[in-house]
């Protein structure tokens, strides 16, 4: 029930609109009296039209509302009427607006009557109840039909319950008023449509059923492109390739990301369903696909590096040109900055030089800084390697970068300068050439054929629950590799003699060439093993650090200057010699060899003087003194003191 002052809700409502009569007066209880002499007056007027009708035409007049509504035709009925068409039937302001809604059934204490004859006949609120589809306008002191308000296709003013229905004698009789209206076939048209449309708008309509199922679709596509582009994402941070040799359906193994492809498929139902069921052209997965996602990926990484080095505004360039395997030129271009008080470096990619001469590298740096959005004034440094042309203070890179943009201070790259020192230092002294000679015929030697499989399978069981550990290339650009090369020398040494003297016990050119490298792992070079192990594992630290993106001037020199005080007391302490010493006799008596530390040297041969002139004296014939004295002198402070 409605609290006694709903009748204020409706008249407040009207008093906004148009209405003949402002006039208003409430009884004791807040509710209407009147509407107005003016709705008074034209409710008087048509119930004596309606007896002067009812004299007239006689009891056939009685009925025609109900066949008014009964002959309503169900092609003016249409579900997907637009709400703007609404409109035209909810011209009341106190009735529902639109079929969300629901119907208007307002409660009141008593309804306005109307005098029909001598009886005064007013709205029953218990009407509500028998016909829920019943709405009442408090304005108009009418009853409506809510289904066939907004249901029915075209306006038609015959139709009383679309405009209107006040006849209270007959609203409860059989053959018409409410009744009528709810048995008739239009009515019950409407009703069907309503139901559909409420059915349609809780499951969107047919309109929204396709649009829904599209964004499904939508919603898929991105899923398996994602995945897709998780899958080159990863085999780019484990650094495989992409493609296989055989991609075919038949292959075996089609290659890292196809293979990849089929494992996430097999274990995610919705990345299966597209790669199953999309055809073949829309599969995504032929080569160029992945290298246009690849694309995207690293757009989308520079962007983000774009945004925070314009944010950040002055920046560092670091460059440097090399040979990728199929000899091509390419440069390597890094942008360092500082964002959030963060450093950061940013790779933006190798890049191909046609031409090695300063303007077409400098032009390459510039069209590539240009090219991902990033302003040339705002640099502040440069770093290269040593070479002229990149270095050269009148016609280098440096000196062309200099001229158009005077900020950019050049540095030569301090990891590069300590790797030139140590090779000029290597080169200066024939004994370093020849172990580092020595080193690289080892590797090639041991990487010929079936020889790494049993050079790895001495290892298992000389060191059993150790992992097998190979020879690397010798590198001069990076000595960081030489370290590595020491380390596995001596860590491998018994596993390397095993293996050699097994080859050279057969009867083959391999045998020949295994003879020669035995009798050349002599105790001089066990001692240039372990000297050059313990020397490069101090400098690889400072060669790491000045690689670091946190590199601080302050701290490299103070770490220089350690470095220089820990070299020489290396040969100034003799507990750093001691060491040594005991780790060379370790690596020898693993050749089972005699320790001949002791031993008497031999003296050396004369040639005579007659023969001066012709013969060079033989490196074999004048070996050094191996005791822990002569050792001590002849490598340890003459090479490296």
């Amino acid at each position: 029930m409605a609290s006694k002052g709903s009748m204020k809700n409706y008249f407040s409502i009207r008093s906004k609109s148009p209405s003949p009569d402002p006039n208003k007066r409430k009884n004791e209880n807040g509710e209407v009296a009147e509407l107005g002499k003016k709705r008074k007056t034209e409710n008087n007027e048509q119930i004596e039209r309606e007896k002067l009708e009812l004299d007239e035409n006689g009891p056939e007049s009685a009925d025609r509302s109900n066949e008014d509504i009964n002959e309503a035709p169900t092609s003016n009925c249409n579900v997907e009427r637009e709400e703007n068409n609404w409109s035209q039937f909810s011209f009341l302001l106190d009735l529902s607006k639109s079929p969300y809604e629901k119907p208007s059934q307002p409660i009141l204490r008593e309804y306005p009557g109307t005098k029909i004859g001598d009886r005064l006949r007013a709205f029953n609120k218990k009407w509500f109840k028998t016909f829920p589809w019943l709405e009442y306008s408090v304005i108009e002191n009418k009853a409506f039909c809510f289904y066939c308000r907004f249901f029915c296709k075209s306006y038609v003013k015959e139709k009383s319950f679309i405009t209107g229905y006040n006849r209270w004698k007959k609203a409860m009789e059989t053959n018409s008023g409410f009744t009528a209206h709810s048995n008739s076939l239009a009515h019950k048209e409407c009703l069907l449509k309503y139901n559909e449309f409420k059915r349609s708008s809780s499951v969107g309509g047919v309109e929204n059923l396709i649009k829904n199922k599209n964004k499904e679709l939508i919603e898929e596509n991105r899923y398996y492109i994602k995945t897709l582009a998780e899958i080159l994402l990863l085999t780019c941070k484990l650094e495989i390739a992409q493609r296989g040799h055989n991609e075919s359906t038949e292959s075996a193994n089609k290659g890292n990301f196809l293979e990849l492809t089929e494992f996430v498929a097999n274990h995610d139902p919705v990345f299966k369903k597209k790669v199953s069921s999309a055809a073949v052209k829309s599969k995504y997965l032929h080569s160029s696909i992945q290298n246009e996602l690849l694309q995207i990926l690293s757009n989308e990484v520079l962007q983000s590096a774009r945004d925070e080095i314009s944010e950040a505004k002055f920046y560092s360039v670091l460059a440097d040109e090399t040979k990728d395997l199929s000899k091509k030129e390419q440069m390597a271009i890094l942008i360092r900055y500082i964002y959030k008080l963060e450093i950061k470096e940013i790779f933006l990619g190798f890049i191909h030089c046609e031409k090695l001469d300063a303007t077409s590298l400098f032009a390459t740096i510039k069209n590539t800084l240009l090219k991902n959005g990033i302003l040339l004034e705002n640099c502040v440094g440069q770093a290269y390697n040593g070479a002229s042309v990149m270095s050269g203070h009148l016609n280098g890179v440096q000196a062309l970068f200099k001229k158009e943009v005077p900020s950019a201070v050049y540095v030569h790259c301090y990891n590069h300068v300590l790797n030139l020192a140590v090779v000029d230092c290597c080169k200066g002294i024939p004994e370093f050439s020849q172990f580092f000679n020595m080193t690289e015929q080892l590797y090639i030697f041991m990487s010929h054929s079936s020889i790494p499989t049993e050079f790895l399978n001495v290892q298992k069981r000389i060191y059993p629950g150790k992992q097998p550990k190979e020879l690397t290339r010798l590198q001069q650009t990076i000595w960081s590799i030489q370290y590595k090369m020491c380390s596995v020398l001596e860590d491998t040494f018994e596993s390397l003699y095993v293996t050699l003297y097994l080859v050279s016990s057969r009867n083959s050119d391999r045998g020949l060439e295994a003879k020669r490298l035995l009798h050349s792992l002599t105790k001089t070079f066990n001692t240039y093993i372990v000297c050059f192990k313990d020397v490069l594992n101090i400098i690889s630290s400072l060669s790491d650090y000045l690689q670091s993106k946190d590199i601080d001037y302050a701290r490299a020199n103070i770490l220089v200057e350690e470095i220089l005080q820990q070299l020489q007391l290396m040969i100034v302490e003799n507990s750093y010699w001691d060491a040594i010493w005991e780790r060379v006799n370790i690596l020898w008596s693993l050749t089972g060899a005699s320790d001949s530390s002791e031993a008497i040297p031999k003296r050396k041969k004369q040639l005579p003087a007659r023969f001066k002139m012709f013969f060079t004296e033989l490196e074999a014939e004048n070996e050094l003194d191996t005791s822990k004295k002569g050792l001590k002198i002849g490598v340890f402070f003459s090479s490296f003191g």
